[in-house]
């Protein structure tokens, strides 16, 4: 499997979990948290916010966590 299969599937099966990237790698995908790995991490979880399966919330000093898309409100 991709990363960003990976983290799709993840979320799909634990809706309430948010995590920055670091987290994501660690808890969601048990991997080490290496240079390239956090890159293509970032990678993955940038395309899944482009799709919108995830959104990615700023918090104060500059940190991203990345949550389960909500579905629109109309």
């Amino acid at each position: 499997m991709s990363l960003k299969s990976d983290i799709r599937h993840y979320i799909l099966e634990n809706e309430a979990s948010a995590e920055t990237k670091e987290g994501v790698t660690r808890a969601w995908l048990k991997r080490s948290s290496s240079a390239e790995v956090l890159a293509d991490v970032e990678q993955a979880l940038d395309e899944l916010v482009a799709e919108r399966i995830l959104e990615r919330h700023r918090l104060p000093g500059g940190a991203a966590i990345y949550r389960r898309a909500r579905p629109d409100e109309e």
